[in-house]
């Protein structure tokens, strides 16, 4: 060690050997140091230690470096700093033990001297020799604590880069400001993601013009954006720039922001005789090599038989993804294999690890308990049931769809309890997997000939799989696998310098307030978020909802009773109940109907429209912004005010516009998610020849397609998607109700059926162009309410009129033909209501009535009136409320919408047309409401009285401590499951979860009972006109689906399902329905005096048979 002490300051220079000084004594001689430096006030011209002191590896004290390699153990020494005497340059370290004792001694010396320094040693000058001190620096800016840094990102986020790059050039060339290369990577990565990559090179000059260091992310931007805008010519002279400047290259490959294509090509980032040739770069097969030429895959698939399909989906999928993940783990070791996976993929493997080998700590610790007959938990012993990969997988993908549903947080009671059904579901399959394998699968295998019969015989064995487990048990096991999960995931964070990177936990459990609540939340870090965006990383987003069952590739098996299934091996429920009475029930209750027509909807074969899903896809790589197809890029934060830095108000109302902005960004990001889900599905269906939907029903006699992701139920992309796989060619009138199918498409469905084909034909031109260039053409297509169908229809349409016969063209589209306002068709019927009945299109007329637009006049009619009268919230809503605004409330109105309910429509309405400032919308929906309701007032009258009867006989029963219960027309045993709620505390690892109980002995909601039993009583009356329809056109070789009270079929069947629909509702309202309900609630409850049910009207339900547009 060389020392210099002059007056108080001390210029200290050292250079440890690690072969002299033992290892032990390190942290003790280096803390000696740090003393030495602040109890002298020591100026110091640098202090950076690179690695930790134990490792031995480099210690950087005064600008000087020195470095000790793992193999070498000599000394590099690196230059000393501007501030450094030469003369110590060659100076050669003494002991090192002698050395400390010397500058303890200096310490104590200057200690005891304090107040008169004298000299001490050779080295030590009197204090009237002290140097002068140079004068310090100004302290310089941070640009990015001003506030103009604030208006530069909000100029990036809003793609106004050009006016970005201006205020950082004037910060960066301004000698009192510094710039941080974040800041400059911000911009660089902006413009890659708007395709410039020559704007982009202009930002990596300034750089160098700046005098700012390049950091490992401005170089993997750089290379991400040569690749993406396909200059790879380019590449050799940026890695070479990369080599120069001492990074390592393996840092680019694990970076978030780089290329995220699922197929890739390697190619050597560097000399493979300098670099070890397995570190490459991907490029994408669209992108040419650097030498001009394209890489071409090979193609090894192999396809396999629909039932092998079949089988193979069904299968459990914790398993399949168990399997994927272990194939992967086996080539994780190998760089230039993990350089092709996804950075999702990636991320999902660390946590599959890490989170696997927990879990088997965790089973050897319940083990040893058990072994030592240590108290255990129930829930601890069922951790047991299944091995710790398939727990690793199944808890990963619960909660990462739990986020990615939830954006801002997946509620942590719902998902605890949701892994833990999905435990209990695999372990069911498992325990009975595992009985086959023995003696039953031998016996099985010799008696069973074919796949149907094997699966017969496995059905046998169902009996023995493990029992229901309650709310309780499902919230702790799924608890404690969450609390592993968060303990163990953990995402690596890289910030700008090299060894700027750390592992924070991927997920974190918070506690917030929610209507003055504590709930709990399951959040992912922002890395984790930005690596699974399904706009970036589908196959990441495809893999969480393996575990739900897709379409079935074969004919679904019959329904034969509520314990049966559709499916081949997986279970499915036929009745989605909510109470053990009627669980029991429907195993006692003669359902043979119901089973035959569940039967006969699965049974209807679907295909993907390739034409569609090309412009859906097509579409969703341009940016998306398409109906229901989300856009890629974030919503435009709002451009600062001009008086931003000196005025708060504005400032304050800026930031509020801001956070809005940020808060339909997540809304967004949540559409991406779910748009994902269906595009993968439609993905994995497409060229299929034919797929099916099985179907079953709520307590109400509903019907729903099994599947959930992709269905002909879902938005209007889903039904776009879908077609029927059986063709059959349009004939004589198909051609004609194709026509008026696309305008009802297009909005135009209150007209007469001849003025829609009227309207269809003068617009064959656009038409044709939406056909040929839908998304490149005037876009007609998109001006549709259903835009999707619209451009389905228009491909049909064309190809038709192309045909010399147009009769002859095989059609796949389905024709839909809709209820008006079925609800009040269903209580005019019921009360024979005449007037109700001409509103809703039961009795002939020569155009379809519009109840909605009828009470759209009133409501217009009231707020003229009130704006003529000086009301300044009517002369702003005066021309702004169409009919979308009051037709939902309309149409819930007979389903006992609340004032509550229909006001929040009604503002999300107003809301969505962005007819009234924000800060008004909450009073101009309490009017609108208002008058809404007393337009309603003098309508529906008959409608009203029967409501009324329902609602007080469902009070009369519920009062005696028992749900409503009554047997659909159909022979579907209802029960309305409303009940109470049991409030039940279950204490988790990490908090303690309310689960609301809902047992049979429970109080009955008498207030609920009474407000739900109108609607559901009409809903189980328009499920069985649904089922009474299905089988008509069924034994008439029709194909028919429906969407509750929405049927559809081919064009040339639609004049026959026009019959049977209006046949089966006639016989429906023929019976004395409340007649029998009343019956059915007086041998439940003999004892009861219910109100006498509203006498009928005139109203001959047989006129619906010649009511044109009862259904259009």
């Amino acid at each position: 060690t060389t020392y210099s002490l002059q007056q108080y300051d001390l210029n200290l220079f050292l250079i440890i050997n690690p072969e002299r000084i033992p290892r032990k004594t390190w942290p003790r001689e280096f803390l000696l140091l740090l003393c030495l430096f602040l109890l002298v006030n020591a100026q110091l011209v640098m202090l950076r230690c690179l690695t930790h002191i134990r490792n031995g590896r480099s210690v950087l004290i005064n600008g000087r470096s020195v470095v000790y390699p793992r193999v070498s153990q000599r000394p590099m020494i690196a230059p000393f700093a501007s501030t450094c005497s030469p003369e110590y340059a060659l100076h050669k370290p003494p002991n090192h033990t002698q050395n400390i004792e010397i500058i303890t001694e200096s310490i104590s010396t200057k200690r005891e001297d304090s107040q008169l320094p004298q000299s001490r040693g050779s080295h030590v000058e009197p204090a009237t020799a002290s140097v002068p001190q140079t004068p310090k620096k100004p302290k310089k800016t941070r640009f990015e604590r001003t506030p103009d840094h604030e208006i530069f990102v909000t100029q990036i986020i809003s793609n106004e880069l050009e006016q970005a790059e201006t205020i950082l050039k004037d910060f960066a060339a301004n000698p009192d400001y510094s710039v941080d290369p974040k800041t400059y990577n911000a911009l660089l990565g902006a413009w890659i993601k708007q395709g410039d990559i020559n704007r982009s090179l202009g930002v990596w000059s300034l750089f160098a013009r700046y005098g700012v260091r390049r950091s490992v992310r401005s170089y993997t931007l750089l290379l991400n954006g040569l690749i993406q805008c396909r200059r790879s010519a380019l590449l050799p002279k940026y890695i070479e720039s990369l080599e120069k400047s001492k990074f390592r290259p393996e840092r680019i490959l694990a970076d978030r922001f780089y290329l995220k294509e699922s197929t890739r090509v390697p190619y050597t980032l560097t000399d493979p005789k300098n670099m070890d040739p397995k570190i490459c770069i991907k490029l994408p097969p669209s992108c040419p090599l650097p030498d001009g030429t394209y890489y071409t895959p090979t193609d090894d698939s192999s396809t396999e038989s629909p039932i092998a399909k079949q089988i193979k989906s069904e299968r459990s999928r914790i398993e399949e993804s168990v399997r994927v993940y272990t194939k992967c783990l086996k080539q994780i070791n190998e760089l230039g294999r993990t350089a092709q996976m996804s950075p999702g993929r990636k991320l999902m493997i660390k946590w599959f690890v890490s989170l696997r080998n927990r879990i088997e700590a965790e089973q050897r610790v319940i083990e040893k308990k058990l072994k030592e007959n240590t108290k255990v938990e129930f829930h601890q012993t069922q951790l047991l049931s299944l091995p710790a990969d398939k727990l690793a997988v199944i808890t990963m993908h619960e909660v990462i769809s739990s986020i990615m549903m939830n954006s801002q947080g997946a509620a942590f009671g719902t998902t605890c309890a949701s892994v833990g059904k999905a435990i209990q579901a695999e372990i069911k399959y498992t325990q009975i997997k595992k009985e086959l394998k023995l003696a039953q699968q031998k016996w099985i295998q010799k008696r069973a000939k074919n796949t149907y019969q094997r699966l017969r015989s496995l059905k046998k064995f169902e009996g023995d799989a493990a029992s229901e487990w309650d709310s309780t048990v499902n919230v702790k096991v799924g608890s404690s696998l969450v609390a592993l999960l968060i303990e163990n995931a953990k995402v690596e964070c890289k910030g700008d310098d090299l060894f700027d990177v750390g592992d924070l936990p991927a997920f974190t459990h918070e506690i917030i307030h929610s209507r003055k609540r504590q709930k709990g939340v399951i959040r992912a870090h922002e890395e984790v978020m930005a690596q699974l965006d399904p706009g970036s990383c589908e196959e990441t987003l495809s893999s969480s909802y393996h575990a739900k069952l897709m379409p079935m590739y074969v004919a679904p098996k019959a329904w034969e009773s509520s314990r049966s299934s559709p499916y081949l091996h997986a279970d499915a429920k036929l009745m989605r109940t909510y109470s053990a009475s009627q669980e029991h029930t429907l195993k006692v209750a003669d359902l043979t109907d119901v089973c035959e027509l569940l039967t006969i909807l699965g049974k209807v074969p679907w295909r993907i429209n390739s034409r569609v899903y090309d412009v859906v896809n097509e579409g969703w790589n341009r940016g998306g912004n398409l109906p229901y197809v989300p856009g890629k890029q974030s919503i435009r934060s709002p451009t600062p005010p001009p008086d931003f830095r000196e005025n708060p108000e504005a400032r304050l109302l800026w930031r509020r516009e801001k956070n809005k902005t940020n808060q339909k960004n997540q809304e967004r990001f949540s559409l991406r998610c779910d748009f994902m889900l269906k595009k993968n599905t439609a993905e994995a269906l497409l060229g299929e020849d034919a797929f099916f939907f099985p179907h079953n029903m709520d307590f109400r006699g509903r019907c729903y397609p099994i599947p959930p992701h992709l269905n002909h139920i879902g938005s209007d992309v889903c039904r776009g998607l879908l077609q029927f796989a059986e063709g059959k060619p349009l004939g004589e009138r198909g051609l004609y109700w194709l026509k008026a199918h696309l305008a009802s498409l297009c909005g135009v469905n209150k007209v007469s059926f001849d003025d829609r084909v009227k309207y269809t034909e003068d617009h064959i031109a656009d038409i044709i162009d939406s056909a040929e260039n839908p998304l490149d053409g005037n876009r007609w297509w998109l001006e549709a309410d259903d835009a999707w169908q619209a451009l389905s229809c228009c491909f049909e349409l064309r190809d038709a009129l192309r045909m010399k016969d147009p009769t002859k063209y095989v059609s796949h589209v389905p024709i839909h033909m809709d209820g008006s306002c079925n609800g009040l068709q269903h209580y005019a019927a019921l009360g024979g209501d005449i007037e109700g009945g001409k509103s809703v299109n039961l009795l002939p007329a020569d155009c379809p009535q519009d109840v909605y637009a009828h009470v759209l006049r009133i409501v217009r009619q009231k707020i003229e009136e009130d704006a003529a009268a000086g009301n300044e919230l009517a002369e702003k809503l005066v021309g702004k409320v169409i009919r979308k605004t009051i037709k939902q409330t309309v149409m819930t109105s007979v389903y006992g919408v609340t004032y509550i309910g229909a006001r929040k429509q009604i503002a999300g309405q107003l809301r969505d047309q962005e007819v009234i400032p924000d800060e008004k919308l909450f009073e101009a929906s309490i009017y609108v409401t208002k008058i809404t309701f007393a337009a309603m007032q003098s309508m529906f009258t008959g409608a009203r009285q029967i409501m009324a009867w329902l609602g007080d006989t469902a009070r009369a029963v519920s009062r005696t401590g028992t749900t409503m219960q009554w047997t659909t027309p159909i022979g579907i045993p209802a029960e309305q499951h409303y009940r109470r709620p049991g409030r039940l505390q279950v204490k988790t690892l990490l908090q303690s979860v309310t689960l609301a109980e809902r047992y049979d002995d429970l109080p009955v909601l008498v207030q609920k009972q009474r407000s739900a039993f109108p609607p559901n009583y009409v809903h189980s009356l328009d499920s069985t006109h649904m089922f009474k329809t299905a089988k008509l056109c069924h034994d008439a070789g029709l194909t028919f689906a429906a969407v509750h009270d929405s049927f559809w079929t081919h064009a040339c069947s639609v004049d026959t399902m026009n019959i049977y629909l209006r046949e089966a509702f006639v016989e429906l309202h023929s019976r004395p329905l409340l007649a029998e309900l009343t019956e059915q609630i007086a041998r439940s409850h003999p004892d009861l005096q219910l109100p006498p049910y509203p006498e009928r009207g005139p109203l001959d339900i047989n006129e619906v048979r010649n009511s044109t547009y009862f259904f259009h």
